[in-house]
């Protein structure tokens, strides 16, 4: 059986990442603390979901286990994660954006 593909799906752009054949729109998440940037992407290794943090220039795709993983975590976890909020220590200065064509419309913090 194939799988499933939504219609309405947008040719991404040529962001220097072929590994991306079509993406879905973009959607921001956000609160006082923090705003990311989520969409579907779909990869000649399936699906992903890209999560991108423009303020920091930080981005991850994640697999369907890698998001399943995610839901047998302990809030400790996710506490010790946040630990060093602003990425891992001695990680690059942010770039403002995560070089992937979804501009920072926020600016830095």
């Amino acid at each position: 059986m194939p799988a499933h593909r939504p219609t309405a799906v947008t040719p991404v752009p040529d962001w220097g990442d072929r590994d991306i054949l079509t993406a879905d729109p973009p959607t921001e998440i956000g609160n006082e603390f923090a705003s990311v940037l989520v969409r579907r992407v779909y990869t000649r290794n399936g699906v992903r979901l890209q999560i991108i943090s423009p303020r920091l220039g930080f981005e991850i795709r994640l697999d369907p286990l890698e998001l399943e993983s995610l839901t047998w975590q302990t809030p400790e976890t996710f506490a010790r994660l946040l630990e060093h909020p602003y990425g891992p220590p001695g990680a690059p200065q942010a770039t403002g954006h995560a070089g992937n064509g979804l501009e920072d419309t926020h600016g830095p913090s």
